[in-house]
């Protein structure tokens, strides 16, 4: 039993270690879409309420070039996860929080991919924390009280 806790401690001090430059700087406050902590929770910054029909559809991270379409995903009848649409697609699975909500949200993509190379999450290895992720939604017209086109 020890011997495995001494492993386990051991890998996460690998973890810990291949991944430089890793820093606890909290996301910048004003952002205007909801974002991902990469914090720890008492450096957490409260998120912004969106209505319940809300939807992710778009995954922003500039610091590595994403700018992807998110789509909706769920399970399949084997209870597996479904898969990203393609190299460049994000999924974002139902059964998760919505990004900014609170709680664990899950995205997916692929790093690379079979007669295309890259794909959308090549270069995630890059990410530090206090990075900018942004998950865009969209609001059903009417659904959220305001007038088409705001």
């Amino acid at each position: 039993m020890l011997a495995l806790l001494g492993l386990a401690a051991l890998a996460m001090a690998a973890l810990s270690l291949a991944w430089p430059g890793r820093s606890r700087e909290a996301p910048p406050p004003d952002s205007l879409y909801a974002s991902e902590p990469t914090t720890q929770p008492e450096e957490l910054v409260t998120p912004t309420a969106l209505a319940p029909a809300a939807l992710p559809v778009r995954l922003v991270i500039p610091k590595i070039g994403i700018d992807a379409p998110v789509t909706v995903k769920g399970l399949d009848p084997s209870g597996a996860m479904q898969n990203p649409n393609g190299p460049e697609d994000v999924a974002w699975y139902d059964f998760t929080a919505r990004p900014g909500q609170g709680g664990n949200t899950v995205f997916s993509g692929h790093l690379n991919y079979h007669d295309y190379g890259p794909a959308v999450f090549a270069r995630l290895w890059e990410m530090t924390a206090g990075d900018l992720v942004e998950v865009r939604y969209h609001l059903p017209d009417r659904q959220a009280g305001l007038p088409e086109g705001e």
